[in-house]
């Protein structure tokens, strides 16, 4: 679909000048995400990991585990387009600083939040698929996300299923 490049298996890259984007296109980002293993996806709008802002659309599933990180010295925003999701910000000693639940705007809930400090987050998703809008500054240097050192690698199974456990809201 349209002018998009794969860069790996959860990746695209628009290599269109004018991006545009609508509802087909966002039900074709999620369709990608459920024919990946991780069941994530992202459309990125930026050419180039050097690029000096970084724009993607991304599509999470529910229950994924996002491991808690911070980026040094970047800023994030995101715009929820479709979904449910917590935007948790924590104290370096793994306390929650700040739960904000995000929605689309037609849900009555936070839909956009920029988050200034470099503080360590993580995302909780419940909906079946949430996609939403982030731009942070580039270039992507991997060496600058931090993982939190209290939290559980992506293949501690057990750790995941406990964060999620602490975490997860119960509606």
């Amino acid at each position: 679909m349209k002018d998009y490049i794969k860069s790996s298996e959860e990746v695209v890259v628009s290599s269109s000048s004018l991006e545009k984007l609508n509802n087909q296109n966002i039900e074709y980002l999620v369709s990608k995400a459920k024919e990946t293993q991780s069941n994530k996806f992202r459309l990125c709008c930026h050419e180039t990991i050097n690029d000096p802002v970084h724009e993607m659309f991304i599509v999470h599933p529910k229950d994924v585990y996002i491991r808690p990180h911070k980026h040094i010295k970047k800023a994030e925003s995101i715009l929820v387009l479709e979904g449910c999701m917590d935007y948790i910000t924590f104290k370096d000693s793994g306390e929650i600083k700040e739960r904000v639940l995000l929605g689309d705007y037609n849900s009555g809930n936070q839909f956009y939040i920029a988050n200034k400090e470099y503080s360590f987050h993580s995302l909780i998703i419940y909906s079946d698929w949430c996609v939403f809008l982030e731009i942070t500054k580039g270039p992507f240097i991997k060496d600058e996300t931090c993982f939190a050192p209290w939290s559980a690698e992506s293949k501690d199974k057990k750790g995941i299923k406990n964060f999620m456990k602490k975490y997860v809201r119960q509606f």
